[in-house]
């Protein structure tokens, strides 16, 4: 779970809906932005053939980095009540609700530079809205790809929102902007 005290401090104020976010300290990063989704019909072979229509959420990221070791866990999570379905009446009720959201922490380097895990969260759009639950990832780098006395080295990592199964598909992922976030082995930051 994200550090409390840091969570709080980081989210207070409106800094972090501003653009890319809110660096509240070398450990510390928090960003919430109006997601929207647009979703695709496909046929039996996987071919998107109708645009359904989209849905939309306040989403949150918090970036916490570790001061031991050469990493940083990201957290996101769609802020609880905050789902809106634009699918039509009937279909806002019994469709959009129950279809499959999946939330992703990625690098935006080679994998020789930074790695990320574990792989997607995957949960219907009634479970993120009514669960505060925080999807997590862990983002690393190599030493060996670092440079200097402190072996320093940044991940540039990214949350993307998607969807793809056998009866919908988001032609665009949704993507947070990308952040970096200082890695090193120096000790006397412990």
């Amino acid at each position: 779970m994200p550090h409390e005290d840091r969570l709080s401090a980081c989210l207070d104020g409106d800094a972090a809906d501003k653009g890319i976010g809110r660096v509240y300290n070398r450990f510390t990063y928090c960003a919430r932005w109006n997601l929207q989704v647009e979703y695709w019909e496909i046929d039996s072979k996987g071919v998107p053939v109708e645009r359904a229509r989209t849905a939309g959420a306040v989403w949150r990221v918090f970036g916490q980095g570790d001061a031991k070791d050469r990493r940083v866990r990201i957290f996101s999570q769609i802020e609880k009540d905050s789902a809106d379905y634009d699918w039509g009446p009937i279909d806002n009720i019994f469709v959009a609700p129950g279809v499959p959201l999946s939330l992703m922490g990625q690098c935006s380097q080679d994998s020789d530079v930074c790695g990320a895990g574990p792989g997607s969260y995957t949960l219907p759009w009634a479970t993120w809205d009514n669960n505060p639950i925080w999807a997590n990832w862990d983002i690393y780098n190599r030493e060996q790809n670092s440079e200097g006395r402190d072996k320093i080295s940044y991940n540039q990592w990214y949350v993307e929102a998607f969807t793809d199964n056998e009866e919908y598909t988001t032609l665009n992922r949704a993507e947070t902007p990308p952040r970096l976030m200082r890695c090193d082995s120096a000790t006397y930051f412990n």
